[in-house]
């Protein structure tokens, strides 16, 4: 977003003003869907800085136990963003916490959804790792196949991520899992991406999954 349009600027400012003048709680689903709309957005701008403030406030505010298209909606929206940016760290914080809590039964799809917004984030921060830990323990109970194209999505947000660290063995060990009930034969894009996804790990770490498994 560092070209960003002047236009463009005015109007989340203008934007963010309505939100932090609306005093009236928003539903969960309509938060998702703002999230959403940011997604070619790069939190190192101000202007977005000061929306993902405002629109963190009405997600913690928000009562609500949060469904699948609320977690696939809301995180793609953050796919860009970069976790030195309280204002990031705080959402996926808040999102982790609504994953780990609800009673609902999300897809799978979701679930691959909010992995693949992580391929810029770091996994240094307690916040992904909060993050990590609720969307693997529900992919390790969600029931339903996988598509190649979730799978390879799935693991292509895992790029950044350092198999020493239990919360991301915890994925890959969820996922490991599934892979065998994939519906379709993996394409050789999806093949690409999916050891793409795995280039920061290590071979040691990836035996200890596989004899967990």
């Amino acid at each position: 977003m560092s070209s960003i349009h002047p236009e463009i600027r005015d109007l989340v400012r203008e934007l963010t003003k309505k939100i932090w003048e609306n005093r009236t709680p928003m539903e969960l689903s309509h938060i998702a869907s703002a999230l959403n709309g940011l997604q070619y957005m790069e939190s190192n701008e101000k202007e977005v800085q000061q929306i993902l403030k405002a629109l963190a406030r009405k997600l913690r505010e928000n009562t609500e136990s949060i469904n699948s298209y609320s977690i696939g909606n809301g995180l793609s929206g953050l796919q860009k963003m970069d976790c030195k940016d309280v204002e990031v760290r705080e959402i996926l914080l808040t999102m982790a916490r609504k994953i780990a809590t609800t009673p609902h039964q999300i897809s799978v799809g979701a679930l691959c959804s909010a992995l693949h917004s992580l391929q810029r984030k770091s996994y240094s921060n307690g916040e992904v790792k909060a993050l990590l830990s609720a969307v693997g323990s529900k992919i390790a109970t969600c029931h339903g196949k996988l598509t190649s194209r979730q799978m390879s999505h799935a693991l292509y947000g895992m790029q950044k991520m350092d198999s020493n660290v239990a919360e991301v063995r915890g994925i890959l060990w969820a996922l490991s899992k599934l892979i065998s009930e994939v519906e379709s034969t993996l394409r050789s894009q999806d093949i690409g991406l999916c050891l793409y996804g795995l280039k920061s790990m290590n071979c040691e770490s990836a035996e200890r999954i596989i004899r967990h498994k």
